[in-house]
């Protein structure tokens, strides 16, 4: 009797244990059949997807899951790109659903990953589960974003994901910073970060929502409660034997109605603090408002910096004061200032060997040089944002103040010179927008642009540089170089959206103006201190006035599936200009047709194709015009010996932006080639000791071509994110050199591995590896056995972390540098080490370490690069081994 119950029992229990077995079609209206349509199955009122299955050609599909099962307590649901989703409830265990779709907008359906590392997909937005990216060494987000699949952090700092660069950096859901990120990802704490959002497709303006199609990518960090309830202070106190320190002081908030990041940083260890303050999307502003800001035109002749990590080779003095504050005056009103004030003095010694081979000749620069730079620097911003979801205004006030005063000791073999450098900018800028939905959604938007830039330079460099060409080949004390082009720039236009069902219409209305004056001197002081200013070769007063209205319509096209964007922008200019030395007046206008298109295809629920395509014409600028020579450095003489001329450029590119995101998966592949049609083109002349720039007129084509992929995946059973990334670029132009045309070709090739992994509890690795290699060729030669000089760089990193206890961290890095150059007979190999020993002191709320900086005591490195017919081979002096305690406290 009781075997009977059992069995009964048993019997009862299997049942319950049953498994769910669905099976069936999805369908459109007209019955045909869908094909990768989605269908997840979830326990009712939850949105955790407990299994998954696609459907087939024939839009068949088949869904199975072993749980205790109890009629009506589970959902089925299918969704697919174009359709309205539909979800039925199992009322049985072995149960036929078969499901019609309806056409619907694109909406891509949530996904939740139940298992750790937690990944979520809600439309638009993909969340990331901190915590399950961390790793005990962590101490700020920078430290986790790093190894996050699909983001990918480059050596200044500056994101990226799925292999698109981010337009913003929030915290919790406030952009405090603009696009000066690094101080956030460098300091707020890994531990008060909930998600890392990514925001696809992002439109910071409401208004705007519905009338504009945006392809941004953007970064939302969503913060713990822990974090929004109190002031978050940390210091960090470091320094060495060899008078050596590093001081850092943070006061962050994070409260719903105030946000803030101010630090007060000191240091003269070889870390960059100015990287704090680095905007990254700067120049895509300036691009965006068509500002053409002139460039800096006077130099040192740097051999500018190695390719290693700036801790190895940055010999600096440096303090840095930065504030960000975010106030909500009201719901949707902020009032935001960020204030910084920057000292960086750099000194840097290094030899130079400059190689160029021309067709009958090769010239060779031999320096060595000692340079000190100061950077004396002072932003104040001030912003105003309003942002309703019919009502949007923002005025951002700028205003900067830089000092650039820079020395240098220079030893060319057969004689020695000393360089002084002031270089100055004073800017002010004020950007204001208006816009404003009415009922019926159309939209007007008013924007205004102001800006004014100053940035006298001076070059100083004695005593008797080349006094055959400046002075009558007379000795002399001092040659000075003096050049300025101060700027002013507005634009202002007004446009109307008329958004509809699939079509978004918009026309713009405006002007842009640009006034400028370029003023440049070449003066050489006398032996008896007499200054003697050289004739008027050498001289430049040229007046500029620059007017350009334009009109623009702009039509988007969205479905299910498509985005097409058709920009027809026509714009008018007329350029003035005035040379009052040569008495030289010219009056130039075009009228330019610059179209563009956009397609955005979606090939599946997680993945799309783009196709862009512009055709461009441009103006040269003020800088392109001058006749009198300039001094750019000791080395180069640049002038320009032709009127105002134009440029067409046309691009095309293709990227394939794939993901997956149930296994997270991210990958993207990208082609591009851009051709530009010159009138112009540069012509170098090479002497002895001096090098003559100039440009004449010549028809001159520039061809671009490339391709680039990454792929990044998250490996769960070795819980290691690996990422893979390929590129190769081919640059074609032709150049003047000695009178001789030469067409050049470059190659690029670049390709990286990481992969970081967290083996065990108490073992934590991450592996890199990085390859260049370029190729120049002259395809001007008919030398066929010539072998085509190249330059191959590795690079490859290993970083081990031990938990030999709890609280106690141990750090082991290494860094191996390979440069090869067979031309050269270059071979160099260099070796880095670091070892650091941390203990977390939680009762007091502290850190403290031990750190032993280039074990091996490598002092010097020898690197190289290749372009066209120049090869440049610079020796630089490297940070000699140091140990370095440091404490962090927690306030």
């Amino acid at each position: 009797m009781h075997s009977k119950f059992l069995f009964i029992f048993l019997l009862i229990a299997a049942l319950g244990r049953a498994q769910i077995n669905t099976t069936g079609t999805v369908t459109d209206s007209a019955n045909n059949p869908i094909q990768a349509a989605s269908v997840t199955l979830s326990k009712i009122n939850s949105s955790i997807i407990l299994a998954f299955a696609f459907s087939n050609v024939q839009g068949q599909y088949t869904l199975n899951y072993n749980t205790n099962f109890k009629a009506d307590s589970f959902t089925i649901k299918a969704n697919s790109i174009g359709y309205k989703a539909q979800t039925k409830v199992i009322h049985q265990a072995n149960q036929t659903i078969n499901f019609t779709l309806k056409a619907g907008a694109l909406d891509l359906p949530s996904i939740v990953i139940n298992n750790r590392p937690i990944l979520k997909i809600k439309g638009d937005t993909i969340s990331y589960n901190v915590d399950s990216f961390t790793y005990k060494q962590d101490r700020v987000i920078g430290d986790v974003l790093k190894r996050i699949p699909g983001i990918d952090v480059d050596n200044n700092g500056r994101i990226s994901y799925n292999g698109k660069s981010i337009s913003n950096l929030y915290l919790d859901g406030d952009d405090l910073l603009n696009d000066r990120y690094n101080i956030a990802t460098q300091s707020v704490p890994n531990d008060l970060v909930d998600k890392v959002q990514i925001l696809e497709n992002h439109q910071p303006i409401k208004a705007l929502k519905e009338a504009a199609i945006s392809d941004k990518v953007a970064i939302n960090l969503s913060l713990k409660n822990k974090a929004r309830v109190k002031i978050i202070g940390r210091t960090e106190l470091a320094g060495c034997l060899e008078n050596i320190y590093n001081e850092n002081l943070y006061l962050m908030a994070f409260k719903k109605k105030f946000k803030a990041i101010n630090s007060i940083k000191a240091t003269n260890a070889g870390n960059d603090i100015a990287n704090d303050i680095t905007a990254h999307n700067f120049n895509d502003f300036l691009k965006l408002i068509e500002s053409n800001q002139p460039t800096t035109a006077l130099g040192l002749s740097n051999a500018g910096n190695p390719n290693l990590p700036q801790q190895r080779y940055l010999f600096n003095n440096a303090a840095l004061i930065n504030f960000n504050n975010l106030v909500h005056l009201k719901q949707d009103v902020i009032l935001k200032a960020n204030l910084f004030y920057l000292y960086d003095k750099q000194t840097q010694n290094y030899n130079y060997t400059s190689t160029t081979y021309l067709p009958n000749d090769t010239i060779i620069y031999n320096e060595k040089q000692q340079t000190q730079q100061r950077n004396n620097n002072t932003h104040l911003q001030l912003n105003l944002n309003i942002n309703k979801d019919k009502f949007y205004l923002n005025n951002t006030v700028i205003t900067e103040f830089n000092n650039y005063p820079s020395l240098s000791n220079l030893d060319k073999g057969l004689s020695y010179n000393q360089q002084s450098l002031m270089q100055k900018n004073q800017t002010f800028s004020n950007e204001f927008s208006i816009v404003k939905t009415n009922n019926t959604k159309n939209v007007i938007e008013v924007y205004s642009y102001f800006s004014y830039l100053n940035k006298p330079e001076e070059l100083s460099i004695f005593p008797s540089l080349n006094p055959s060409i400046f002075n009558n080949n007379i000795p002399y004390l001092t040659i000075t170089q003096q050049y300025n082009v101060p700027t002013y720039y507005i634009n202002n236009y007004v446009s109307f959206r008329y958004p509809s069902k699939h079509f978004i219409q918009a026309y713009k209305l405006g002007f842009s103006s640009q006034w400028q004056h370029l003023q440049s001197a070449l003066t050489t002081t006398q032996l008896n201190n007499t200054i003697t200013n050289l004739n008027d070769s050498f001289n430049n007063y040229i007046s500029w006035n620059y007017h350009k209205p334009y009109a623009a319509a702009n039509i988007d096209y969205t479905n299910e599936r498509i985005q097409l964007s058709l920009n027809l922008p026509i714009q008018y200019h007329s350029i003035n200009y005035n040379d009052t030395i040569r008495k030289n007046k010219s009056t130039n206008q075009y009228l330019f047709f610059n179209p563009s298109i956009r397609l955005k295809y979606q090939t599946g629920i997680e993945n799309y194709i783009v196709l862009n395509y512009n055709y461009s014409n441009s103006v040269s600028s003020i800088s392109s015009v001058y006749q009198g020579l300039v001094l750019q450095n000791f080395r180069v003489l640049n002038s320009n010996n032709i009127p105002l001329v134009s440029s067409q450029r046309q691009s095309v590119s293709f990227s394939f932006n794939f993901r997956k995101a149930i296994k997270i998966l991210f990958a993207n592949v990208g082609l591009s080639y851009s051709t530009t049609q010159n009138e112009s083109i540069g012509s170098n002349s090479f002497y002895k000791t001096i090098q003559k720039q100039n440009s004449v007129l010549a028809p001159n084509s520039v061809n671009s071509y490339g391709i680039n992929g990454s792929i990044s995946k998250y490996i769960f059973n070795i819980h290691s994110t690996a990422t893979l990334k390929l590129g190769w670029q081919q640059n074609q132009w032709n150049q003047l050199q000695q009178s001789s045309l030469l067409n050049y070709e470059n190659n690029n090739l670049t390709g990286s591995f990481s992969l970081s992994s967290k083996l065990c509890n108490w073992l934590y690795t991450a592996l890199s590896t990085n390859f260049n290699q370029q190729t120049s060729i002259n395809q001007s030669t008919n030398k066929t056995n010539e072998s085509n000089p190249s330059t191959i760089q590795w690079q490859h990193t290993v970083e081990i972390n031990i938990i030999p206890k709890e609280d106690w961290y141990i750090k082991l890095n290494a860094d191996n540098h390979t440069i090869i150059q067979q031309q050269q007979n270059m071979n160099n190999h260099y070796f880095f080490t670091d070892a650091t020993l941390t203990h977390k002191a939680n009762k007091i709320k502290a850190d403290f370490s031990l750190s032993v900086i280039n074990i091996f005591n490598t002092t010097e490195y020898t690197s190289a690069i290749l372009s066209a017919n120049n090869f440049t081979e610079s020796t630089y002096s490297i940070r000699s081994r140091m140990l370095v305690l440091k404490a962090s406290f927690n306030l």
